[in-house]
C-alpha cells in the first residue's frame, strides 16, 4: 500500500502556508484504470485477446473520471514549527470534518500521523476562481451567504473560531452551495493547547480585523473575528473584486452603491457592511447569530419595493410604470377623503396626502398616520403590533420560497408548474405585505395579510397533498415536503 492508501495523484490543484493540496483518484477507480491499462496492452501485443474484455478496458480508459470518484488530497508539509503544533493542526481539522456538517467539505480518508487527508473534490471550485460569480446579484449573494453564516453559527456555538474565512476558502458545491473548507489554524475556545505558538500572526492579511494584526498570537479571541472576515468576503462576492483593502468599503472606490449606482438595493447590503467590516472590534457584531439577523433584515428590505435612497431617505418606485418614484405634490397635497353611508349621510372621513410619479405621473394615496380617527370618534387608533410575522416564520416563509423557486425553475413539467406558481406568489405576496407593514404599520394592511396567510395556508395544504401523490413529478420533494410542514406548524 503507498503512502496515500492507494489514492492515486493527478495534479497539484494548489497550495498555502501549511500545505499542498493535490487532486487525487479513489483507489477504486485507480485500480480499474491500471487494470484496463494492462488489458489493453495485453491484448496489443496479442496476448489473451478477447473481444468483450478489451471493449470494456477501452471504455474504462477512456471515460472521464466522475467527480465522486475523486478527492481532494490535503498534505500538511509545510508547517514551520515542529513539536506538537503541527500535529494539533492536522488533527483539529480531522476532528471538525469528522463532524460531517453539511456545510462542510466530507472527509474521505485521513491518516493524521502521516500528515494527510482526502476530502471530496469540487469541480466548480474556490470563490476566488470565480469572482464574478454575484457580481452585481445582491438576491443570489445573500441566500448563497446565508447559508454559509449559518455553517459558522454552528461552529461558533460549539466553541470554534474559524480565523481563514476567505474567497480561496470557500467551495461551490453541489446546486451552488458555499461550503466552508481549511479548519488548520481553527481556534476552540475550550482551554486546550492552541494550534498556534506565542509570536505567530495567523489568518490572512487581506480579510483579517485590524484590532487582531499586532504582530504576535492575539490571546483573547472572540466569534468577531470571522464575522469581519465574513464582511469582506460579502463584499468581495458582489462586487466581484478579490481585495477590500481595510474598512473602505464606504470609500467611493469600493463602495457597492457607487460601484452598482443603478442597483437601488445595495445600500442594504452596505448597512450589513457598517457593523461587520468596522477597525474597532466593540464597533462589530459578536456572534454569526447576530449576523443572520441583519441578512434577514437586509433581504427582508430587498424584497420589499421601499428603498433607501443615498441619503438613508425612504422612496417608493412608481406601482404603475416602475421606472419614476413618488414626490409628494407641493400645492394643495393634503386631501380629505369622506365616507357616506345609503342616506348620504357622513359616517367617517380620513385625511391623506397626495404623491406623483416623476415619470409618468401616476398618483397615490399615502397617510404616515393612516388609520385617521374617524369624524366625531372619541377613541383613538388602536395599537398596531410592531412586526405582524414572528421571525422564525419569516424564515421559515423565505426558506420555503426559495425550495419552491429551485423547483419550479428545474422543472418543465407543467403539473407542477400549476401547483407551484400560485404557492410562489401566495408566499411572495405575504413576505411583501409583511415588508411594507415593517416600513409603515397599517391596520387595512394588517388585515390584508391576515387574510393573506389563511390563504396560503389552504394552498400550503393543497399542495402538500399533491406532492405525496405524484412525487415522483418533483425534483426536491424532500425538501419542498420539510418546508411546508416548517410554516404550517408556525402559522397560529
Amino acid at each position: 500500500m503507498s503512502k496515500f492508501k492507494d489514492w492515486h495523484q493527478i495534479e497539484e490543484l494548489g497550495s498555502g502556508g501549511q500545505s499542498t493540496v493535490f487532486l487525487v483518484r479513489r483507489p477504486e477507480r485507480a485500480a480499474q484504470l491500471a487494470s484496463a491499462t494492462e488489458t489493453i496492452t495485453l491484448a496489443l501485443r496479442g496476448q489473451g485477446f478477447t473481444p468483450g474484455l478489451f471493449a470494456k478496458a477501452v471504455v474504462d480508459a477512456s471515460r472521464v473520471d466522475n467527480a465522486d470518484e475523486l478527492g481532494a488530497l490535503k498534505l500538511f508539509d509545510k508547517v514551520r514549527h515542529t513539536g506538537p503544533i503541527p500535529a494539533e493542526r492536522i488533527r483539529r481539522e480531522i476532528e471538525i470534518l469528522k463532524t460531517g456538517h453539511a456545510g462542510f467539505p466530507k472527509l474521505l480518508d485521513e491518516d493524521a500521523n502521516e500528515n494527510w487527508m482526502v476530502t471530496e473534490y469540487f469541480p466548480s471550485g474556490s470563490l476566488d476562481k470565480s469572482p464574478g460569480r454575484f457580481k452585481g446579484n445582491v438576491f443570489a449573494a445573500l441566500k448563497e451567504f446565508r447559508a454559509l453564516v449559518e455553517t459558522v453559527a454552528d461552529l461558533h456555538k460549539r466553541g470554534i473560531i474559524h480565523r481563514d474565512i476567505k474567497p480561496a476558502n470557500v467551495f461551490i458545491g453541489k446546486e451552488g452551495r458555499l461550503i466552508l473548507g481549511d479548519f488548520g489554524i481553527a481556534f476552540r475556545n475550550e482551554g486546550t493547547e492552541r494550534a498556534t505558538v506565542t509570536d505567530e500572526r495567523v489568518g490572512p492579511w487581506d480579510y483579517m480585523p485590524q484590532w487582531a494584526d499586532t504582530g504576535e498570537r492575539l490571546e483573547n479571541i472572540k466569534a468577531s473575528f470571522d464575522i469581519y472576515m465574513l464582511g469582506k468576503l460579502l463584499w468581495c462576492m458582489i462586487s466581484g473584486k478579490l481585495r477590500l483593502p481595510r474598512e473602505y468599503h464606504r470609500r467611493d472606490e469600493y463602495n457597492l452603491a457607487r460601484l452598482f449606482s443603478g442597483n437601488r438595493r445595495m445600500h442594504s447590503i452596505s448597512s450589513v457592511l457598517d457593523k461587520c467590516i468596522v477597525e474597532n472590534e466593540s464597533e462589530c457584531l459578536q456572534s454569526a447569530g447576530e449576523l443572520l439577523k441583519e441578512i434577514d433584515l437586509a433581504r427582508a428590505e430587498i424584497d420589499s419595493p421601499v428603498y433607501l435612497n443615498e441619503r438613508g431617505e425612504a422612496e417608493l418606485p412608481c406601482l404603475l410604470c416602475g421606472k419614476g418614484k413618488y414626490l409628494e405634490e407641493t400645492t394643495g397635497g393634503k386631501i380629505r377623503l369622506e365616507q357616506f353611508d345609503s342616506e348620504t349621510r357622513l359616517t367617517g372621513a380620513i385625511e391623506v396626502r397626495v404623491f406623483s410619479c416623476n415619470v409618468c405621473t401616476h398618483r397615490a394615496f399615502f397617510s404616515l398616520r393612516f388609520p385617521e380617527k374617524a369624524i366625531g370618534a372619541e377613541s383613538s387608533p388602536p395599537k398596531l403590533p410592531n412586526t405582524p410575522l414572528p421571525d422564525k416564520l419569516r424564515v421559515a416563509l423565505g426558506s420555503l420560497y426559495d425550495a419552491l423557486q429551485r423547483q419550479y425553475q428545474s422543472s418543465s413539467d407543467t403539473t407542477v408548474l400549476n401547483v407551484i406558481g400560485p404557492a410562489v406568489n401566495n408566499i411572495s405576496s405575504i413576505l411583501t405585505k409583511d415588508n411594507l407593514y415593517r416600513f409603515k404599520a397599517d391596520a387595512a394592511l394588517l388585515q390584508a395579510l391576515a387574510t393573506q396567510i389563511d390563504i396560503t395556508s389552504a394552498n400550503l395544504r393543497a399542495l402538500e397533498t399533491q406532492i405525496r401523490s405524484t412525487a415522483s413529478h418533483f425534483t426536491f420533494a424532500g425538501s419542498l415536503l420539510e418546508g411546508i410542514e416548517k410554516v404550517l406548524s408556525l402559522i397560529p
